[in-house]
């Protein structure tokens, strides 16, 4: 549903952007998106790199220890962010003035420095063009929805009609409108449902799959290594 991607923006984060190419640097680097300012995107990996530590004394765990030591060291760095989050907001807004200088220097710098004389409206211009063609010339088009966007659409609609089911008084005189909410409701809560439970049994016949193959596998393996030995 174009309506539901139009209400977000897709970037690729900072650390990863440079490993693609230069089309989706261009119209997907954040730096180049309007309203990410300086996030990098970069937050889940910043929480991997704190759970690394946990590595070495929850592998010989039992799951249930290794969650419960797992969910403490998430409420931690959770609180820990918390409490170092005004600091951290002063620091970016810093970076942030300071970013916006040396930028408005640079750009002077570069319109001195020209032969012909450019104007912000001008640069503004060629910075859309190029995205403008870009956009054209990369993505796909009339591409099919996957499964996960038509879950996602049907995840929006529920919650809108959840929305505006809670608008309506039990005792409301527009009672049909609500039967038809709660029966179109209730068909995509079904659908969702279906839907869960196909990728379920496809996530699991695959895996079976992988397991059949492996032991296969090994099952050769372990042929030709006795047939050696009897050699």
């Amino acid at each position: 549903r174009d309506d539901l991607l139009e209400k977000y923006s897709f970037a690729v984060p900072v650390f990863h952007a440079y490993g693609h190419t230069a089309e989706c640097q261009i119209l997907r680097n954040p730096r180049n998106i309007p309203g990410f300012g300086l996030s990098d995107g970069e937050v889940v990996e910043r929480l991997w790199s704190y759970l690394r530590r946990f590595a070495a004394m929850t592998k010989e765990m039992r799951p249930a220890h290794r969650v419960d030591v797992l969910s403490d060291a998430l409420q931690h760095y959770a609180r820990k962010t918390s409490e170092n989050i005004g600091r951290l907001l002063c620091r970016r807004m810093q970076r942030a003035a300071g970013s916006h200088r040396e930028a408005v220097l640079n750009l002077q710098i570069l319109k001195q420095e020209s032969p012909e004389p450019i104007t912000g409206k001008e640069i503004e211009t060629w910075a859309n063009e190029e995205k403008e063609h870009l956009s054209h010339q990369s993505l796909p088009k009339d591409t099919p929805p996957t499964w996960q966007e038509d879950y996602i659409c049907h995840l929006d609609t529920a919650s809108t009609i959840r929305n505006a089911l809670q608008s309506y008084n039990p005792g409301s005189a527009d009672s049909v409108n609500m039967r038809v909410l709660i029966s179109n409701l209730e068909k995509i809560e079904l659908t969702l449902q279906t839907t869960a439970r196909s990728q379920r049994t496809s996530f699991y016949t695959a895996r079976s799959q992988r397991t059949s193959f492996y032991t296969a596998r090994s099952q050769r393996t372990s042929f030709y290594t006795a047939r050696s030995q009897r050699t």
